[in-house]
């Protein structure tokens, strides 16, 4: 965070939460949180960050809500790979 201290907000969606791993998609303009309750997109909106998805073992292919650890993968083919690492395993989602 390169800003004023005072210029911190806290962004929507995180209010009973707490963030165990991030990750950058610096082509979609993306950040990805992985938290206890599953994973989360968020993308800036009109000057301000917010919850776009969330995945959670009920809607998507991920091993557990419990993520552990993210990371991308640019393959070269315009797609990207972000690894989910969680307590059941690995799960690797596509776009």
């Amino acid at each position: 965070y390169m800003g004023q201290p005072d210029d911190a907000e806290p962004v929507s969606g995180f209010d009973d939460r707490t963030v165990t791993a991030l990750a950058w998609d610096e082509n979609a303009g993306v950040l990805w949180a992985g938290t206890h309750n599953g994973l989360v997109r968020v993308a800036e909106n009109g000057g301000q960050w917010e919850t776009e998805d969330e995945l959670t073992v009920l809607n998507s292919g991920l091993g557990s809500d419990n993520v552990t650890a993210l990371a991308l993968d640019f393959d070269g083919s315009g797609k990207t790979n972000l690894w989910i690492g969680t307590s059941c395993g690995l799960s690797c989602c596509r776009y």
